[in-house]
């Protein structure tokens, strides 16, 4: 059974207004004081517009310009540049973009290559063989 999360909000603000205490409210309810304090605030700070919900989307998007992609990908085709290198550049140029930004570019325009294979090691593991007090060997 699911809850209406609306409706017991509105329980507990009544609830509060008519003078019972914090901790039996969250004790009825199932929630934490925590959760019922921020009810609360929103309540006195929009009223009872404050207990809806409301989204989570966020209110501004930051989106790269074509032109900036373009200068990013230049530079990496002219100097093979990784995306810290490139973010110091830009830097310099007083062109503000993250190298995590820059690395989504490089990858998403396929100018990064993994080809490369690790090199084997030379040493090969081994331990010491120890003798036990009655001269069997572990």
């Amino acid at each position: 059974m699911e809850r209406d999360i609306l409706k017991l909000k509105k329980w507990c603000i009544n609830k509060k207004f008519q003078g019972w205490k914090v901790a039996n409210i969250c004790a009825h309810a199932q929630i934490p004081r925590r959760t019922f304090y921020n009810w609360l605030n929103n309540y006195k700070t929009e009223g009872i517009r404050g207990l809806e919900n409301k989204s989570r989307k966020p209110k501004i998007i930051h989106t790269t310009s074509q032109e900036l992609i373009n200068q990013v990908i230049n530079i990496r085709k002219k100097h093979g540049w990784c995306s810290e290198m490139i973010e110091a550049y830009l830097k310099n140029n007083n062109i503000r973009i993250g190298y995590s930004t820059i690395y989504r570019i490089i990858k998403s325009n396929g100018l990064i290559n993994y080809n490369l294979k690790r090199k084997q090691r030379t040493y090969i593991r081994w331990e010491k063989n120890t003798i036990t007090a009655s001269g069997k060997q572990i």
